[in-house]
């Protein structure tokens, strides 16, 4: 118990928001890593973290730019989703896309719903493994990204499915 006292005392000061706010990161493994924590205490937490330097800026966008880009992002998503129900063998699989709300069942492995929400200029995304996250548009990129740690949305639903379908998916990429 005196340990864990300790510990928090010198780790705590360390992790905080500020030292996480200036750089993306992403993790991985079970702990994470601050690149300002002295390497001794990176020791102790058994992980690795790998820093990601892509900064992105939220777009001032239009209302017809925001539906523009957000209408093509689901829809290459709902036709890429299709063509994956048709190739894999899952009962429960289903993807459903209606008024700006995209629905996709995975029967047992979970339900993702992705919606646009046109007064932010956002795309809200709820997941069954990472939780709801809200993506905002990057022109110069072309990339919907979450500000909190600049992680795409391609990027965290393909990895997402991948794991889920147990089979690489790559929902933005090039024509399949």
């Amino acid at each position: 118990m005196f340990t864990a006292r300790i510990a928090s005392r010198l780790i705590l000061p360390v992790i905080t928001r500020r030292s996480l706010s200036t750089v993306a990161t992403r993790r991985i493994g079970v702990a994470a890593v601050i690149p300002t924590a002295p390497a001794r205490l990176m020791q102790s937490f058994g992980s690795i973290q790998r820093t990601y330097s892509t900064q992105y800026h939220i777009a001032d966008l239009s209302p017809e730019d925001y539906h523009k880009a957000a209408d093509k992002t689901f829809d290459l998503m709902v036709e890429r989703l299709e063509a994956i129900g048709d190739e894999i063998d899952m009962d429960a699989y289903d993807v459903e896309y209606s008024q700006g709300v995209m629905t996709l069942k995975l029967g047992e492995k979970g339900t993702y719903v992705l919606n646009k929400q046109p007064p932010n200029r956002q795309i809200w995304f709820s997941s069954p493994k990472s939780g709801p996250k809200r993506f905002d548009y990057d022109v110069e990129s072309g990339k919907w990204f979450y500000s909190r740690d600049n992680h795409t949305l391609d990027e965290l639903f393909n990895e997402e499915l991948s794991d889920a379908l147990e089979q690489k998916v790559d929902l933005f990429g090039e024509e399949q």
